[in-house]
């Protein structure tokens, strides 16, 4: 309930959209890494294998961390030019 009254009050929305949805993305390219090389398999997806292999291994946790930020990033920029657009659209 504070986490979404300071969310609407400080005007976060975006900001926690953009990183929940980054987190996600990096998330799930891993899962679907790990399906292909057939480490976990599918029928055990539901059971958070792929948090735990995350936060276990380095490398892992470092891909997931590159996926994130670079997840972040595209849509930080792309967001940007679509707010830049619809502001020149509107005049």
């Amino acid at each position: 309930m504070i986490l979404a009254l300071l969310t609407l009050a400080l005007n976060l929305a975006k900001w926690l959209i953009t990183l929940s949805t980054a987190l996600g993305g990096a998330s799930t390219i891993i899962a679907a890494v790990l399906l292909l090389l057939r480490v976990i398999p599918p029928d055990n997806l539901s059971l958070g294998l792929v948090g735990a292999i995350i936060r276990g291994s380095p490398l892992w946790g470092l891909v997931w961390l590159v996926l994130t930020g670079a997840g972040l990033l595209v849509q930080v920029r792309s967001t940007q030019r679509y707010a830049q657009d619809y502001a020149h659209a509107q005049f």
